[in-house]
């Protein structure tokens, strides 16, 4: 893993916890899974 990936899972993580106070959570929650399985494979792919 990179340090963009790295850098960009933790955003995501805090985002999700973030959002998790809030009634969007559910929505936020599906978006950044699928931003961070999108990532994920471009990670793989770039390796």
């Amino acid at each position: 893993m990179t340090i963009m990936t790295i850098i960009s899972f933790t955003i995501l993580l805090s985002l999700m916890i973030l959002s998790a106070h809030t009634p969007l959570s559910l929505g936020c929650g599906i978006l950044l899974l699928s931003m961070l399985g999108t990532l994920t494979i471009a990670t793989l792919k770039s390796s």
